[in-house]
């Protein structure tokens, strides 16, 4: 989980009376749940650029994908405690710029948001990478719950062969998933090990040895040039990007 960040809180804390929040995940909601336990009795605005709020990111590369939760299962930690929280919740809006030294928002409906402070909690985004045939039907990124839905959905046509390009953590856990509902996967990994930019090389081995015990086709040292294939439907490759 991505660190939230606090700008600019030039006002003194106890002087806080407004303090907008950009992102509803996990990070989001500690916030706001931290500044009521420390007696914050001002407003709390939190925009959340999804139409609802975010799920809880762990199982959507596990239990969502295999179907052994619906997505409404996996709840954020603390979200039934949000309306105690007295958030002003603003959800399918996104901050599309700071300003930094008023501490002003502005969002993609034009909407102007002003605070004491401002937390930047938006995580990360999904990213694809510039490899030709990235943007074709059945290519997959996870990181939402629309994400996960399409992704379950692309697995529940039972493609030929999974392709994981990228052997992180949730690279690894979406493969786990697809081995489980009985698909053939290959994952490419350009470095030597998996999770090499987090992990020492011998962790990285020990989750190597269990992903190929789970009958999962590791490539490392391998690059991905392109994504080629016949087209068409949403199963097509069964790609996904990690």
């Amino acid at each position: 989980m991505s660190q939230p960040q606090l700008v600019n809180p030039v006002v003194p804390t106890g002087e806080l009376r407004r303090v907008s929040i950009v992102g509803a995940s996990l990070s989001g909601l500690s916030t706001a749940s931290s500044l009521r336990d420390h007696g914050f009795d001002g407003e709390i605005v939190m925009i959340e650029g999804e139409a609802d709020l975010p799920p809880d990111r762990p199982p959507l590369s596990k239990q969502v994908l295999t179907g052994e939760w619906e997505l409404e299962r996996a709840r954020q930690p603390g979200s039934d405690a949000l309306d105690a929280l007295d958030v002003d919740l603003r959800f399918g809006r996104r901050a599309v710029r700071l300003d930094v030294a008023t501490r002003t928002l502005s969002l993609d409906d034009d909407a102007i948001v002003s605070a004491d402070a401002v937390v930047l909690a938006t995580g990360s985004t999904a990213r694809r990478p510039p490899i030709p045939g990235i943007d074709r039907a059945g290519v997959h990124v996870l990181r939402t719950g629309a994400d996960a839905a399409a992704l379950r959905a692309g697995l529940a046509v039972a493609p030929k062969r999974v392709l994981i390009v990228g052997a992180g953590f949730i690279g690894l856990e979406v493969a786990g998933s697809a081995r489980k509902l009985g698909l053939p996967v290959t994952v490419v990994e350009a470095f030597s090990t998996p999770a090499s930019r987090v992990l020492p090389p011998a962790v990285g081995m020990a989750l190597a040895e269990a992903a190929i015990a789970a009958g999962v086709d590791l490539r490392t040292d391998t690059s991905v040039e392109a994504l080629v294939g016949a087209g068409g439907g949403g199963g097509w490759g069964g790609g996904r990007r990690c």
